[in-house]
């Protein structure tokens, strides 16, 4: 079973499971390529570009630039539904 596993792995591209032999004649022109994106990430990429631009947003970029401290690095940015209070987080003892 486990030889007719790998045979078959063997075949078959590990990144599309198409098999192979496709490959062997196609271009990356034979493909298109895309992405998905919800509602809830265009908000979050849209309020992270609205704070990178504000001041607070360039007083932060300028201290990274000096050697300081990325707070945007561990930030987590989170969408909630307009009208809705947004997530309270208890606090860890």
């Amino acid at each position: 079973m486990l030889a007719w596993r790998a045979y078959k792995a063997a075949q078959l591209c590990p990144s599309c499971g198409r098999p192979w032999l496709l490959h062997e004649h196609d271009t990356t022109a034979d493909y298109a390529a895309g992405f998905l994106e919800c509602t809830a990430t265009l908000a979050v990429n849209t309020a992270r570009a609205r704070r990178a631009k504000s001041a607070e947003g360039e007083r932060e970029a300028a201290d990274v630039k000096a050697g300081g401290v990325d707070v945007d690095r561990s930030r987590l940015w989170l969408s909630w539904p307009a009208g809705t209070a947004g997530p309270v987080f208890d606090a860890l003892d």
